[in-house]
């Protein structure tokens, strides 16, 4: 009888392992974002280089719930070696217009909130 749960730890450790794994792979488009927005941050333009730092914190935002330490560093890593200044690049604006997207719907919101309050403070 020892052995049954030996083999369910076993199995679980597994499981988790590969759900590390497939949860990588969903997430490869936050993590080429990660990526892309970290090599801004050590940009020699300090504006550029702030920009990176937050953007990057964004996307680490939305990686860190899912992804382990370790998972996320191997993940850029390897994103990062395969990664030309082309695809840089292009990840860079594809995550820009991303976070426009975000800062827009933030904005919407924020009218909306203040046009609801606006309509409070009138009653």
């Amino acid at each position: 009888m020892p052995l049954l749960p030996s083999a369910l730890k076993w199995f679980a450790v597994a499981a988790l392992f590969a759900g590390s794994a497939a949860q990588a792979e969903e997430q490869e488009p936050i993590l080429r974002c990660l990526t892309a927005t970290s090599s801004l941050a050590s940009s020699s333009d300090k504006g550029i280089a702030q920009i990176g730092v937050l953007n990057s914190l964004y996307w680490l935002g939305r990686l860190d719930p899912t992804l382990s330490e370790a998972v996320i560093e191997k993940r850029i890593a390897a994103i990062s070696a395969s990664m030309t200044k082309e695809s840089l690049q292009a990840e860079v604006g594809r995550c820009g217009r991303e976070l426009a997207e975000r800062g827009a719907m933030m904005e919407r919101i924020g009218k909306k909130l203040k046009d609801r309050a606006a309509r409070r403070d009138t009653r």
